[in-house]
């Protein structure tokens, strides 16, 4: 035996380098033999037998003539042929090969004879020992001396029966595939996504009018045809598919080769791998767009004339000769209540009022037996809650028709027009009652001026009957100081139309006196009904008389009010010089030399009284003064300025109650208004703050500005011992109200802020609770008049 075979024991296939394949395993060994040594021993034999007969592959080996040397039992169990058999045998020597085949390997001996190649794989077609057909392939590793002569050929061969089977049905499968696709008018398509690659048949390509290699990159060469507004739902199409495993089937619009779109239906289906993953996707498309366009030329026709009859007000009804409802529109529901289909197969009498049933149902065989449109007819219809619909109705005969062959009935719902009938009846004896029994006058005047009707109520005003001043004109009975305004109003409104302003003026009643009228007209010419001017007249001698006494008494009490203040002034005037002399004398008395207790009580008591009397009269004037200043100087103030002018003239009393400011001037900081009296205003609300405190807190007071549309707010607020607001009331802002015990209170801060405030077109308010505190809001109006 020859010593290479040796080596061969240490590489099996299954012993092979992981970077050496199955088809790369006889080239490794010719080259390994190279190196083999011409060394022989019984063990290596046996070791090498052992390893060739429990191999992958049946092998062989021949010598140099060609003949059988060994035989291993895969070959056996390949083949059929044990070993004693064939040992020693040529290729020829039995039924080993087919005959078709000896001069292929005539061709493939030659080419080892003269050749120098070391490995040789051919296929070739072989008989097992039962005269099965092998289809095997054949790894040979020729072994040759060192003039390049063979000396023996090692082959191994596998069974590729199973795959040439696989291939042959194959190529019969892609036969038919191919014969389908050339006969179908579908296009197919096959992406395999795995790798990126799609496969589109030439119908695919006569779609589109492009030429695309067998194979191109993905999808891109073909979507990229898909129509703009496809491109979302094509794309939602192949991902609902491929991940969610929903049906692929989706419509979509194509470009082909003259620039125009057409429509295609897509289907397709999948193949996933164990993980879930899509590997491949193949389909169809079949070009749709005839059926499409007569599709929606189709769906057009059937919305025009959906959206015309379900769009109108009135009900159209396709009745057939036997009174069958075979069509009615989306009308029906909104009048009727029923749903159209509810309708479809039923008589259309039975939706009849019963006292109309027998006259409808005579019209309708009169109109059987006629064409065209009849007349209008009216009837009532149920609805389907069980009232019944008055109907103005005509039917048209289309029986002879091919694509109709019904009565079309078009019926009109016409509730409203009755209802209006009979709301025009009751309108016009309302009317009537109406003007029978108001007490207002009301005159239909031509446009000549000529008294057309007069209501009822003219008897009660003027004295005259219903119509007793018909046919006379109107300004016969205006008095003369009123002829040229009721003159003038009247013929604008004869030229212009619309309606005229309240106007006062005075008739002649059937005495022979005048009395004053509130009239106001309306432009009715043009309304045949009518067509006059209508004048509603009111008698206002009540008010007119109450007007006049108010004038009288406004000028009675405005006399009495001069007086009144001409007596303020008097007295103030008249009390300053003796109260001065008075208080002048109690300052000029020496208190050291009285002595007696009763002396110095009396002139103490003096002294309070004449200071409290000198206080009360500095009030009144000041207060005459605010309410009489008509020439207060008004200009921008700063809020701040002004408080800082006040809190250093009360210094000492503000450090000496403790009182606590919180200022916040930022929402407005500036107002317009007199400065002196806000200056006052913050004087007497912080010195009430100080000296209402309460004497359990140390007092703290916030004041705050806003802007509010035009006018300047600003809140006061303390925490002093406030009072009840139900008993106050308002009283508040009174003169001489005191509502604490305090021996300072006078009654007059709060009555002269109110002044101050209300004299330049402001307003204050208070809110208070005892014991927590007191808040005043004070409205600055900026637009002054």
């Amino acid at each position: 035996m020859h010593g290479y075979f040796f080596f061969i024991t240490f590489i099996q296939p299954n012993c092979l380098p992981p970077q050496i394949g199955l088809p790369d395993y006889f080239q490794y060994m010719s080259e390994a033999n190279k190196t083999f040594t011409l060394e022989s021993n019984a063990s290596k034999e046996a070791i090498l037998s052992y390893h060739l007969d429990n191999g992958p592959f049946a092998v062989i080996e021949w010598d140099s003539a060609f003949r059988i040397s060994r035989w291993s039992k895969k070959a056996e169990l390949l083949f059929g042929w044990n070993s004693q058999e064939v040992i020693g045998l040529h290729y020829n020597d039995f039924n080993f090969l087919p005959k078709d085949e000896f001069e292929r390997i005539k061709e493939n001996i030659n080419w080892i004879d003269v050749g120098s190649g070391n490995t040789l794989i051919i296929e070739n077609k072989n008989y097992h020992k039962n005269g099965q057909f092998l289809h095997c392939r054949w790894h040979n590793s020729i072994l040759r001396d060192k003039n390049g002569k063979m000396i023996s050929i090692f082959s191994m061969i596998e069974d590729i029966s199973d795959l040439k089977q696989i291939q042959e049905n194959l190529r019969k499968s892609e036969e038919r595939f191919q014969l389908a696709v050339a006969g179908s008018k579908d296009g197919i398509w096959d992406w395999d996504i795995a790798n990126d690659l799609a496969y589109f048949s030439p119908r695919c390509q006569e779609f589109v009018g492009e030429q695309f290699d067998s194979h191109i990159s993905g999808m891109e060469a073909f979507v990229k045809h898909v129509h703009p507004d496809d491109i979302t739902s094509t794309i939602n199409a192949y991902k609902l598919h491929l991940y969610e495993r929903k049906e692929m089937q989706t419509e979509y619009r194509l470009k082909i080769a003259d620039g125009s779109y057409r429509w295609f239906l897509v289907k397709g289906q999948a193949i996933w791998n164990k993980d879930g993953k899509p590997i491949r996707m193949v389909g169809s498309i079949s070009d749709i767009h005839d059926s499409k366009q007569m599709e929606e030329a189709l769906e057009n026709s059937e919305n025009k004339f959906n959206t015309v009859t379900d769009h109108i007000t009135d009900i159209v009804n396709m009745i057939d000769r036997r009174g069958i409802i075979k069509y009615t529109n989306q009308s029906v529901e909104g009048i009727l209540g029923y749903h159209p289909e509810e309708l479809l197969g039923t008589h259309f009498l039975t939706l009849v009022h019963p006292d109309d049933q027998i006259r409808i149902s005579e019209r309708f065989h009169v109109q059987l037996n006629s064409k065209g449109p009849g007349t209008l007819i009216q009837f009532r219809l149920r609805a389907k809650d069980g009232s019944y619909v008055p109907f103005e109705g005509i039917g048209n005969v289309q029986l002879h028709h091919p694509a109709l062959q019904s009565i079309i009935m078009i019926s009109r719902d016409i509730t409203i027009r009755k209802k209006a009938e009979e709301i025009i009846i009751a309108s016009e004896e309302k009317f009537r009652s109406l003007v029978h029994n108001i007490s207002d006058i009301i005159t239909i005047i031509s446009a000549n001026g000529e008294i057309q009707y007069q209501s009822a109520s003219a008897r009660q005003i003027m004295g005259y009957e219903e119509n007793g001043l018909r046919k006379r004109n109107i300004m016969e009975v205006v008095h003369p100081d009123d002829l040229q305004l009721v003159l003038t109003t009247f013929q604008n409104l004869v030229l212009n139309g619309g309606n005229s302003e309240l106007k006062e003026f005075r008739l002649l009643n059937t005495n022979g006196e005048y009395f004053y009228i509130e009239a106001q007209a309306t432009n009715q010419l043009n309304n045949p009904s009518i067509a006059g001017i209508v004048v509603t007249s009111r008698d206002v001698s009540i008010r007119k008389k109450a007007e006049a006494e108010k004038q009288s008494l406004i000028q009675e009490l405005t006399k009495n009010n001069a007086d009144l203040k001409q007596f303020s002034y008097i007295v103030s005037h008249n009390l300053r010089s003796p109260l001065t002399n008075l208080i002048s004398m109690t300052n000029l008395l020496d208190m050291d030399t009285i002595k007696t207790e009763r002396s110095l009580k009396l002139i103490n008591g003096f002294k309070t009284t004449t200071t409290r009397l000198n206080e009360t009269l500095n009030d009144l004037i000041h207060i005459l003064l605010v309410k009489n200043n008509t020439n207060i100087e008004i200009k921008p103030l700063s809020f701040k300025l002004a408080l800082e002018q006040v809190t250093q003239s009360i210094t000492a009393v503000m450090e000496n109650s403790g009182i606590e400011l919180e200022i916040d001037f930022s929402g407005a900081p500036n107002v317009l208004f007199n400065q002196a009296y806000l200056e006052s205003i913050f004087q007497n609300l912080i010195t009430n703050s100080i000296r209402y405190k309460s004497p359990d807190r140390v007092p703290k007071v916030l004041i705050k500005t806003f802007k509010n549309q035009q006018d300047i707010h600003l809140v006061f607020s303390d925490n002093g011992i406030g009072f009840d607001m139900e008993l106050v009331k308002d009283k508040i802002f009174g003169l001489h109200q005191k509502f604490h015990h305090h021996p300072e209170s006078r009654g007059i801060g709060l009555y002269l802020i109110h002044a101050q405030i209300t004299s330049l077109g402001g307003s204050i308010s208070v809110k208070s609770e005892i014991n927590v505190g007191t808040i005043f809001s004070i409205v600055f109006k900026q637009k002054m008049t």
